[in-house]
């Protein structure tokens, strides 16, 4: 290996050069094409193959980029690199393109060290060169910069023959990313914003409520048992064992979601109700406690729709999410423990009482399936699409119960099982939890046992459960923190003034771009990177205006390479217009979206005492 490559390499994937280094080149040699340059014969079993053509390799480099490689590319992963003339010829046509390399063959990697000179090649361009996906140790990285919209694969003709199983199974794993990342867009795109208004309008119910883990006396809560109860079909038939376990206070039991009105209909009243759900028909799930006004504590999610807490008649009692990028800022209270976004209130609760050691914990009507009969259990008459046809049960997929029973799951619930089963692990829970869900998904690390049998061997005892545990109060210091909130008003005033000027030298880019005008088209650059610097760096922007724009302000990142390092006017402007300009307009339609939230929130009696 030529020793700049080696030093080149060892920032960027030192697992692949000490494998080259304790590697023996047996099956790769480099010989003369007919035109006199170099090319490569690779042995494979009997065969000898022509890594390039035995004609002219350059050529055919030349070839395989004017077919497959597009002019808005801004990022290209090369699968089979050879001796490099594809790279030679990238990086001379499109010095603008970042680029990744994969070849799968060591042999074929030896030869192109040994002969290709990466310093050649700018440090910005090169990414990375990598033999095996599992060298990598961020392998999201590459899979983020192929959802670009301007990436691509390019695929040298022979790696299509030569590597058909690896290129097959990289695939398979970037499909699999894929589905997940289109899930997760998909999901901050629905509800970016009401993750940050309901932040904002519930400000002023977190600074009245105690914090879960700062103000409850989580020691009483140790190694204490608890059902953590769901909606799931399967609950109708587990009232009568819950119902024991309330009277006697064998357990607490905590709802989740919907299953606080099939308790409710049942004359059970939950020792508390776990919600986070930031959307407005969340407060159908808590529309009959209110109006029979039950005394049922509320943990809640500090991002949760706030036409829950409007109104709610309980305890509330709240925990920090991730999706909340405000109220954690704002409250000054040391080391806030921050939850962490799922696809279920039930794997949240689950890894809220894992976490302060409570157990056994035992998942109630947690079916993460239908049957043919039933999507939820009784009591829920408020979810659309709650019937079982057989168009329904056509899209989704059979499975085997915890009882042997047929089932039906799909996507949705794989993907919250996925992340049960992931909590199961982190927090410790592998021999302290059980599903008891009859005719549900099964979950690993959480072996099925009837809660009759758990009745009989871990719920003997009686009177375990503290009715008061959450009638407490919080030491928040409220005029600190409306000092706080004071200079985020501030901060969203410095912000405004910076858009101001922002769109005016968007506009001045725009319209020299349609007349064609590029003589001052760096000063206008100049003048907006300016603006939008400040801005990326204003607290508000950082902890509001981003957040609730993340999706599109992901993108903007992801494709401002390709407007920076963009050499030609025109083209940088038309650039610029597709990806700045598009993203402003974002930003006036984000703070436009703010602004009732805001006004809500001075509603509150919090703002009626104190002129801030």
């Amino acid at each position: 290996m030529l020793i700049d490559n080696k030093r080149i390499l060892q920032s960027k994937n030192k697992q692949l050069v000490q494998k080259l280094e304790q590697y023996e080149n047996r099956f790769c040699e480099v010989s003369d094409a007919k035109t006199g340059i170099s090319t490569l014969i690779v042995t494979k079993g009997d065969q000898k193959i022509f890594y390039h053509s035995r004609y002219n390799p350059m050529q055919e480099a030349k070839a395989i980029l004017s077919n497959q490689l597009n002019e808005e590319t801004g990022y290209v992963l090369l699968i089979g690199v050879g001796l490099g003339y594809v790279v030679q010829e990238l990086i001379e046509q499109r010095s603008d393109v970042r680029f990744s390399i994969y070849e799968p063959n060591l042999d074929v990697l030896s030869c192109f060290l040994n002969t290709f000179n990466l310093s050649k090649v700018r440090s910005k361009n090169f990414e990375q060169l990598f033999s095996h996906p599992s060298e990598l140790t961020n392998l999201n990285k590459l899979y983020n910069d192929l959802a670009e919209d301007r990436a691509q694969i390019i695929i040298s003709p022979i790696a299509n023959t030569l590597y058909a199983n690896e290129i097959k199974q990289f695939i398979g794993g970037f499909k699999n990313y894929l589905t997940s990342y289109k899930d997760s867009t998909i999901t901050d795109l629905r509800f970016q914003a009401r993750w940050t208004i309901n932040s904002i309008v519930n400000f002023a119910e977190i600074l009245k409520s105690p914090n879960f883990f700062k103000h409850i006396d989580l020691k009483k809560l140790e190694n204490k048992p608890v059902l953590i109860v769901a909606a799931g079909p399967s609950l109708n038939d587990e009232i009568e064992n819950i119902r024991l376990i309330k009277e006697q206070g064998k357990a607490y039991i905590f709802a989740v979601g919907s299953a606080i009105n099939t308790l409710i209909k049942n004359h059970i009243l939950p020792d508390a109700l776990f919600s986070y759900d930031p959307t407005p028909k969340n407060a159908e799930v808590v529309k009959r406690v209110k109006e029979l006004e039950l005394d049922i504590p509320l943990i809640f999610g500090s991002s949760i729709g706030f036409e829950v807490l409007k109104n709610y008649p309980g305890k509330k009692v709240h925990f920090f999410t991730s999706q909340d990028s405000i109220n954690s800022n704002l409250i000054n209270h040391n080391s806030h423990v921050i939850i962490p976004d799922a696809p279920t209130i039930a794997a949240i609760a689950l890894y809220i009482v894992g976490g302060i050691k409570m157990g056994p914990v035992m998942l109630v009507g947690q079916n993460l399936s239908i049957t043919k009969e039933k999507t939820y259990a009784d009591g829920i008459d408020y979810i659309d699409d709650a019937d079982v046809t057989e168009d329904k049960l056509k899209a989704y997929k059979v499975a085997t119960s915890t009882t042997g029973d047929e089932i039906y799951t799909g996507s949705g619930y794989l993907s919250m099982r996925d992340v049960i089963q992931f909590y199961i692990k982190q927090v410790g829970l592998e021999k302290n939890v059980f599903n008891t869900t009859k005719n549900g998904l099964p979950i690993e690390g959480a072996p099925f046992v009837p809660l009759e049998s758990l009745l009989e061997t871990h719920l003997q005892e009686n009177n375990i459960v503290d009715s008061s545990i959450f009638d407490v109060e919080n030491d928040y210091n409220i005029e600190d923190t409306l000092n706080r909130f004071k200079q985020y008003e501030n901060y969203f005033d410095a912000l405004i003034e910076d858009f101001k000027k922002l769109v005016a030298v968007d506009k001045q880019i725009q319209e020299a771009y349609s007349k064609k005008l590029i003589n001052n088209t760096q000063s206008y650059f100049n003048e907006f990177d300016k603006y939008f610097n400040r801005i990326e760096k204003n607290p508000f922007f950082l902890q509001t205006l981003a957040p609730i724009t993340r999706t599109q302000y992901k993108q903007l990142v992801d494709k401002s390479d390709g407007v920076r390092f963009e050499k030609r006017p025109l083209k940088k402007m038309e650039k610029y217009i597709n990806v700045y300009s598009k993203y402003i307009r974002t930003m006036y339609v984000g703070i436009v979206q703010i602004q009732p939230a805001f006004g809500e929130l001075k509603k509150s009696d919090l703002f009626k005492k104190e002129d801030v």
